[in-house]
């Protein structure tokens, strides 16, 4: 929070509601809203009759006995609306509007208006959208109001650290043991979510599920296992090559078609074992903990010790980018470095292993499951 701050995004043309956005995703989120209008303020309009009259004509509110919670962006718009809210509403009942109206209580009034969640019945939230403005000399906003005590709990979206109890993730210790009784495919880390989330989201449909071709799968760099808990499990290939000097957890290990290869992911013992399958990769992951340009250099080297034929086409990569340091401009710099370093060695890896040269596609993108350097 200290390095980002908090961004606000207005997403149109949704393809999945935020209740279904998966945990991680949630667990980034502090807040969300759907807005479901947008309302203009012209020249001969009150600001106060502009969103009374959208909560009468909406949720037949009632300002007698309806309690409103107002929840604007930018926050400091709370008074410059509630308060001509509460000059509106004593307008609309015939009462006395004082004529300092400086002087008139935003939050307590004829208009009940509370910043508890728990207290009200309605709420309302807005954005100020400053691009229209521009357009027409109109003040717009983008507006969405709800009864909370008439949605049901599995329609309200779960975010932050409420999110955070619905992400399961099953440690080992270092030997690769259970630390108790878990599930056989309960996630050993929170990599697993990563390439859950690049499979979902960016691949299933290029790929399909189960339809890659008749090929393996390879994860270099693979300890504790959990993105071949991945490939094994929600990509569904049928065999799985799991590369790592390190510990391979007893469950991942015991996946039917995992086979654990101890050894540094360009060493003649990998390249020996891959050769011993006796089929190409379909598909090679990485989420090794070393710069992304020196993961780069050495599965180019890998690739060139196994040779032509190697790779299934289509074949699909994933690789991790893991940024050496976590300011803005560092990021953007090594960001930058990778994209231009990426397409170069896709291109000398295709010329090692097809007989003829491939269309390349890549893409650069920030998972919600990924920590601030990667």
């Amino acid at each position: 929070k200290n390095r980002r701050g908090f961004v606000m995004m207005i997403v149109e043309d949704y393809k999945m509601q935020m209740k279904d956005l998966s945990p991680m995703a949630r667990h980034k989120i502090s807040a969300g809203y759907i807005l479901t209008h947008r309302i203009s303020q012209s020249h001969d309009t009150k600001l106060g009759d502009l969103f009374l009259d959208f909560l009468l004509q909406q949720i037949n509110f009632d300002i007698q006995n309806d309690v409103l919670r107002v929840i604007p962006f930018p926050q400091h718009l709370s008074e410059s609306i509630c308060r001509p809210m509460q000059i509106a509403a004593l307008q609309r009942a015939n009462q006395q509007v004082p004529s300092d109206q400086t002087q008139i209580d935003p939050f307590d009034g004829l208009l009940q208006v509370t910043r508890s969640a728990s207290k009200s019945t309605v709420t309302l939230y807005f954005v100020q959208d400053d691009k229209g403005q521009q357009d027409d000399q109109q003040v717009k906003y983008l507006v969405g109001v709800v009864r909370p005590n008439q949605q049901s709990q599995s329609s309200k979206p779960i975010f932050n650290d409420d999110a955070k109890k619905e992400i399961i993730i099953e440690p080992t210790d270092s030997a690769g043991a259970d630390l108790s009784q878990v599930a056989k495919d309960a996630p050993v880390s929170r990599a697993y979510y990563k390439l859950k989330e690049v499979w979902d989201d960016c691949l299933v449909d290029r790929f399909g599920k189960n339809e890659l071709p008749e090929g393996i799968g390879v994860d270099l760099g693979s300890s504790p296992g959990g993105w071949t808990q991945v490939l094994k499990t929600h990509v569904g290939l049928k065999t799985v090559i799991s590369i790592d000097p390190g510990v391979l957890a007893h469950r991942v290990k015991q996946l039917d078609g995992v086979e654990h290869v101890v050894g540094e992911l360009s060493s003649d013992h990998v390249v020996a074992a891959l050769r011993n399958q006796g089929a190409p990769i379909s598909m090679l992951v990485c989420d090794a903990s070393t710069d992304s340009r020196e993961i780069l250099n050495r599965i180019s080297t890998l690739m060139e010790k196994l040779g032509k034929g190697s790779m299934t086409l289509p074949v699909a990569w994933v690789l991790t980018m893991k940024l050496p340091f976590k300011t803005v401009a560092s990021v953007e710099r090594h960001s930058n470095m990778a994209a231009e370093k990426i397409p170069v060695c896709l291109q000398q890896t295709a010329a090692q292993v097809f007989q003829e040269f491939p269309a390349i596609q890549f893409r650069i993108v920030h998972l919600m499951s990924n920590s601030e350097s990667e």
